[in-house]
């Protein structure tokens, strides 16, 4: 994805936020850098895809919003457009050795 051209932010990463809470509702509207503690979910048909939002951020511009980014993100394998997305706070929740209980908020996007 292309940055805007009035975005000079550099190409570096985006510093953690203090907080590392999810929102109360899906913060369309707010730079990718002040959520660079979440991470997008994607589900297409070959699976399950994450995108750390710092990554993003550091990628397309630390200005940019989810409404930018979001319907223009497509599966790194398949190149389809995930039909889901989720914005969670652990990549790991759910994932096979986990110790039960830990649990990560999930927040769904689309």
């Amino acid at each position: 994805m292309p940055r805007d051209r009035d975005d000079d932010t550099r190409y570096s990463w985006p510093p953690l936020p203090g907080s590392y809470l999810l929102p109360a509702t899906v913060p369309w509207d707010d730079g990718l850098a002040e959520h660079a503690h979440l991470w997008l979910e994607g589900h297409c048909t070959c699976g399950r895809r994450l995108y750390p939002l710092r990554l993003l951020a550091a990628h397309v511009g630390w200005r940019q919003t989810l409404r930018d980014v979001v319907p223009r993100l497509r599966c790194q394998v398949c190149h389809e457009r995930p039909g889901e997305w989720w914005l969670i706070s652990d990549p790991a929740d759910g994932a096979t050795g986990r110790i039960a209980g830990g649990g990560g908020w999930r927040l769904r996007v689309r």
